[in-house]
């Protein structure tokens, strides 16, 4: 199955999803219903200026894995990781990329 990549967009230090981000969660998980993909990773993502960032990427990280967990979608399938972008990467850092990887079948 083909590759499919959904991002989700986080305001400036937050760690919060929005009522956009939990409909586009909701979809996913629908999808992940349908499609049964071996693996989901999750990339969170903020801009790498003030300290503790990279840990802001992992909570965001964490808050888009447990709300797809919530909505049914197999944890031990779900990869979580974090990563800081370089500083000034603006609203393109304060993101979270999900990805499917290829279904089995």
């Amino acid at each position: 199955g083909a590759l499919k990549q959904f991002v989700l967009f986080f305001r400036d230090g937050g760690a919060t999803l929005s009522d956009g981000g939990k409909a586009i969660v909701q979809r996913i998980a629908e999808i992940a219903r349908q499609r049964h993909p071996a693996r989901i990773e999750v990339i969170g993502a903020n801009d790498g200026m003030a300290p503790g960032r990279e840990r802001l990427a992992d909570r965001r990280a964490e808050a888009v894995a447990d709300a797809l967990a919530k909505e049914g979608v197999d944890p031990a399938i779900i990869a979580r990781s974090g990563q800081a972008k370089p500083a000034g990467a603006g609203i393109a850092a304060h993101n979270v990329t999900v990805r499917f990887s290829p279904s089995a079948g």
